[in-house]
């Protein structure tokens, strides 16, 4: 009594006669099911060699397909380990490959001698019962937040404890408990066709390609348990319907790395966008910090060169008073002191409009916006500028609506009244007139001062805001500037994102007009 697998075949001639009578000899000491497997065929010797050769061909391409593809995963997942699916693929596409050698063709069982067939048979049986588990795994890795712990776990303990069966105990034994593994193997199918089935509903990537190939598959996977359970008589096509399935997967994984390369192509690009647009900033912050430092040095030489001369001044003042002092009458002194005051005001003035401007620019200014008593305000800025008024007998109407109220920076818009009116007073002739006007609009107010002096060199209109070209002259009654109130308004009136407008004729006047959007209380 020996063991096979093998698909023994027998030329007859003409010498039986009419009538045949074949006797097989069977036992199953070696398997439960042991005997006549497979139908005997009957046929003519050129049609069974071609039979045979298909068969075989058959087997074949199953497996260098299905073997390919295990390798090529596999060499996949060698270069980039982050994804699993590769892995799990690769394993179940090998493990399929070789049990092509006992399937179909059982092109191991027809090889070796029937002394192996029990190690071949223990490989065949460890083959088909590490396929689900491998399954789930890879099924696990394409959809995770399908597939429940529990089941890979109950799947893959009942694996490990098949194996050892078949491992350590006789095919008689471990082949009257297949059947329940087989079982378990069509519980395990049922619960992939529910992962599936989830995963179509929640519209999964790839999730149409692998059901499709999967439920072919599985349709495949339950004929052949039930034709190896003597159940029916179909035939076995598990080689085709492995080989469909993994070419289904091959396209499915493969359309998964391209979307990655895909998504990898548009991040790349957008990495590249945002390292262009941070070059575009540092290279824009460059020319800001470089146009700083210029700016930097222009007002350290308009500070050190106005500065320069008013401090000047004072000293001459005070030496001259030190030394002649006791020859000097009251009124005369009262004179030196009254320019050395001068001097120092127009410095202590350019100190705080460089101040304000560095702190404009800089962003420590924050528009505190609160009522604003338009007329009152403007009094104020009026009152502090007596002492240049009544020195020129300059008469200034405030045309301002006295009920005037809107929201705005008090600070800083008393900052832009006083350059502007400080400047009408320094161009006014003597006896002069000044107006300050305030006009509302839809969604602001519209403020205007007119003096009718010297007026502006039109040469210097262009650049009248520009802090870095210097634009300013003597007044009437030769009062030096500091060439910075203008830009600081100009700042000013941008910060609350209004705008500013000069009219002037030379030795007729100046008119300056700014709107500020702003409520109206």
């Amino acid at each position: 009594m020996v063991p096979s697998y093998k698909h023994p075949s027998l030329i007859l001639d003409n010498s039986f006669g009419d009538e045949l009578e074949l006797c097989l000899q069977i036992s199953n000491f070696y398997h439960p099911t042991g005997g006549l497997r497979k139908s005997i065929n009957l046929s003519d010797i050129q049609y069974f060699n071609e039979s045979k050769k298909n068969e075989n061909a058959i087997g074949w391409l199953v497996f260098g397909a299905t073997f390919m593809m295990g390798l090529y995963h596999l060499i996949i997942y060698i270069m980039r380990k982050s994804d699993k699916s590769a892995l799990m693929f690769s394993i179940f596409c090998l493990d399929v490959s070789f049990r092509t050698f006992f399937t179909g063709s059982v092109f191991l069982y027809e090889v070796f001698p029937d002394e192996y067939w029990v190690y071949i048979h223990k490989l065949d049986l460890l083959t088909f019962v590490i396929s689900l588990p491998f399954f789930i795994y890879f099924l696990q890795s394409i959809f995770p937040n399908e597939v429940h712990k529990i089941p890979i776990k109950i799947i893959s303990f009942a694996g490990i404890i098949f194996v050892l069966i078949v491992l350590l105990s006789y095919s008689n034994f471990y082949m009257k408990l297949i059947a329940v593994y087989q079982l378990l193997m069509v519980v395990g199918i049922i619960y992939c066709i529910y992962i599936l089935i989830r995963a179509l509903l929640q519209k999964r990537e790839g999730s149409v390609i692998f059901f499709n190939g999967s439920i072919f598959l599985f349709i495949i996977a339950i004929n052949d348990i039930l034709n190896q359970m003597l159940i029916i008589r179909t035939g076995y096509y598990a080689n085709w319907g492995l080989l469909i399935f993994l070419f289904s997967q091959t396209i499915m994984l493969s359309r998964r790395f391209s979307m990655a390369y895909y998504r990898l192509e548009e991040l790349q690009k957008s990495l590249d966008l945002k390292v262009k647009e941070r070059t575009i900033e540092l290279e824009n912050a460059k020319v800001l910090a470089e146009n700083a430092n210029k700016l930097k040095d222009k007002f350290i030489s308009l500070v050190s060169h106005d500065l320069k001369s008013p401090i000047a001044s004072v000293i001459g003042i005070l030496s001259i008073l030190k030394s002649e002092i006791n020859e000097m009458s009251n009124e005369e002194k009262l004179l030196f002191i009254q320019r050395a005051e001068m001097s120092s005001r127009n410095s202590l003035n350019l100190i705080g409009t460089l101040l304000d401007i560095n702190r404009l620019q800089s962003g420590e200014f924050e528009l505190e916006l609160l009522p604003y008593s338009a007329f009152s305000e403007v009094e104020k800025v009026i009152n502090k500028l007596w002492t240049q008024i009544q020195e020129k007998k300059i008469k200034i109407e405030n045309a301002v609506d006295k009920d005037l109220v809107i929201e705005a920076d008090k600070n800083l818009l008393n900052e832009v009244f006083m350059n502007l009116l400080t400047n009408s007073v320094k161009f006014s002739n003597k006896e002069g007139r000044i107006s300050i006007e305030c006009t509302k609009l839809m969604d602001g107010v519209e403020f205007s001062i007119q003096d009718y002096g010297t007026g502006i060199d039109p040469s210097l209109l262009p650049n009248i805001f520009e802090k870095e070209i210097r634009t300013t002259t003597l007044g009437t009654f030769g009062e030096p500037g500091t060439g910075l109130g203008l830009p600081l308004v100009y700042d000013i009136i941008t910060s609350f994102h209004g705008m500013i407008q000069i009219n002037s004729t030379k030795d007729s006047g100046t008119k300056i007009t700014f709107t500020i959007p702003t409520k109206i209380l």
